[in-house]
């Protein structure tokens, strides 16, 4: 599974603008995100399908 391109990263556009106004998740590279200095968020694609994957965490203030 390969991460996403920036073809497929554009048809998430609404989500990842709202990801953005998040001041507390920074975009290092398109469509990653990272939460304090840790990898938080980022997507892969597959055939037609987009997967997230999301890292958890012990902590407790994380993004709403």
């Amino acid at each position: 599974m390969k991460h996403a391109t920036a073809d497929t990263l554009s048809r998430l556009e609404p989500l990842l603008k709202k990801l953005r106004a998040n001041a507390r998740l920074k975009e290092k590279k398109n469509g990653i995100y990272y939460f304090k200095s840790k990898a938080f968020l980022h997507f892969h694609e597959e055939a037609d399908e987009i997967f997230a994957d999301v890292k958890k965490s012990r902590h407790r203030n994380l993004p709403a």
